[in-house]
Formats: C-alpha cells, sequence, structure tokens
C-alpha cells in the first residue's frame, strides 16, 4: 500500500478499501489507426474510475485489448516513449 494506491497482481485480489488498487495481472493495449490505414496495438498504462493496470514488456507476455471510456486516462508507450492517447482512442 503507498497512500491512496494499492499494488496487486489480480483486481480480484481487491477488497473493499479507500484505496485505488494498481494491477499487473492483465497487460493493457489499445488499438490506434495510424495513417495508410494501418493499425497497431499499443501497451499502455490504463486508469480508469475504479482502478489502474500496468502494461507489460517482455517476450513472453501477451496483450490484452481494452476499450476505454470517455474519462479514462490511457498513456501508451511508442518508441520508448510514454505518450497521453486518451483523446485517440
Amino acid at each position: 500500500e503507498m497512500d491512496p494506491f494499492i499494488f496487486m497482481h489480480d483486481e480480484s485480489e481487491s477488497t473493499d478499501s479507500e484505496f485505488y488498487p494498481i494491477t499487473g495481472h492483465i497487460h493493457p493495449a489499445v488499438k490506434l489507426s495510424t495513417k495508410g490505414r494501418q493499425k497497431m496495438h499499443v501497451p499502455c498504462f490504463y486508469f480508469g474510475q475504479s482502478h489502474g493496470m500496468l502494461p507489460a514488456f517482455g517476450t513472453f507476455t501477451g496483450n490484452f485489448r481494452i476499450t476505454p471510456t470517455q474519462n479514462d486516462l490511457v498513456y501508451g508507450v511508442v518508441d520508448k516513449e510514454i505518450i497521453d492517447i486518451s483523446t485517440l482512442i
């Protein structure tokens, strides 16, 4: 715990607490459309109303495509940089 956050492997471990859970089991990614009708999956940090999720970068880890809502915050990892892509989704 690190006020106001609680870090855990999976959101199912979450208890009703005053802390905002940040999880690492599901590795979020979003699909972005680029020029020339290309699509790319971007690993991302996701922060919704009830919890946050951290991305993965390992060779053997997959990504889970998420569909954020309007008020969610999404920060993509592109070319070793973290950029706010909340408005691009």
